[in-house]
């Protein structure tokens, strides 16, 4: 798979990635199927397969100087960006709505991330050395292929016959057809 370049000194990692493939056969049985696999994203450093995506983000972002990430968030994206821009040491203002799941919420205030609570999301422009993102980011898609990457090789290099992925914004989906594409 192609993923932009990060300079070593630069990569970020809170152990993201490498998650296990379950076979269900409970599952296979019911449904008749010969073969049913479980991507187990639960694993991942802060809950969310958006850590793959907050790694190569926030690397990204401290090999070009950025001091200051801004983020509009329901969950998420939020605690996995204030964990990665922690430990770069890089501040996060969080952007969230009210009624955010208090897990999410409570891991981006114990990371250290500036939180407001807002009632819509109104994107505002970074001062220099200050970048947005969401979801919709392409950074943050570009990693989620990742996922359908470590798939192929859990499978010894052959692809599945069918891929069944959240939906979301649509971003996981994107990248999981970007994936297949690309390999």
């Amino acid at each position: 798979l192609v993923l932009p370049e990060v300079e070593e000194k630069f990569r970020i990692s809170l152990g993201e990635g490498n998650t296990t493939l379950h076979r269900s056969k409970r599952i296979e049985k019911e449904l008749g199927i010969k073969e049913l696999f479980l991507k187990d994203e639960t694993i991942e450093p802060t809950g969310s397969y958006l850590d793959r995506s907050s790694a190569l983000f926030v690397s990204f972002a401290l090999m070009h100087g950025v001091r200051r990430i801004i983020t509009y968030s329901t969950g998420n994206l939020g605690a996995s960006l204030a964990a990665y821009s922690s430990k770069a040491g890089i501040s996060l203002q969080a952007y969230v709505k009210q009624g955010i799941d208090l897990g999410k919420l409570y891991q981006m205030i114990a990371y250290g991330a500036s939180v407001s609570v807002v009632e819509t999301f109104k994107e505002l422009k970074g001062k220099n050395g200050t970048v947005t993102v969401t979801e919709y980011d392409p950074l943050v898609n570009e990693a989620k292929k990742t996922i359908m990457e470590e798939v192929f090789f859990q499978l010894s290099s052959r692809l599945p016959d069918y891929v069944i992925v959240p939906m979301g914004e649509g971003g996981l989906t994107y990248a999981t057809y970007k994936a297949l594409d690309e390999l």
